[in-house]
This record gives C-alpha cells, structure tokens and sequence, in this order.
C-alpha cells in the first residue's frame, strides 16, 4: 500500500490497487481479474468524490468490455 500523502488519492482508488496487486502476485490473466472485480462490492461511508466516481463507473464499463457484456446491462 502506498505510504506517500496524496490529496487525490481516495480510499477507493487504494483498495483496487490492493486486489490488483495482490492478484498480479498471484499471476492472474486480465479475463480472471475482471471475473473477480465483477464479484467484489465497494462500501464507502459517504458518498465518493466525481474523480472517484468517474474512475469507478470507468472501471465497472471496461470489466464488463472484458467479459463481453453490455455496460447498459
């Protein structure tokens, strides 16, 4: 995890960048990465800030690009 102050840097953003490097360690491909974001769900206590929300909703269309669904769906 990151140690260094960033203003920017929200907690959302650092806890997809824990699972993403521990699934690197683990050797994952990009299309099991994906099945397993697909599964995961991210509580906040408060409503997520636009930068974050927008990387998030980012996120979620391009898993569902990877898996071949529809992001409307």
């Amino acid at each position: 995890m990151r140690h260094a102050i960033e203003a920017t840097r929200h907690v959302e953003m650092e806890a997809i960048d824990e699972l993403i490097g521990q699934w690197q360690k683990d050797r994952l491909s990009p299309s099991q990465v994906a099945e397993k974001f697909s599964k995961c769900v991210l509580y906040v206590t408060c409503e997520p800030c636009i930068m974050c929300a927008s990387t998030l909703s980012f996120l979620v269309k391009k898993l569902k690009e990877e898996k071949g669904t529809s992001a409307e769906e």
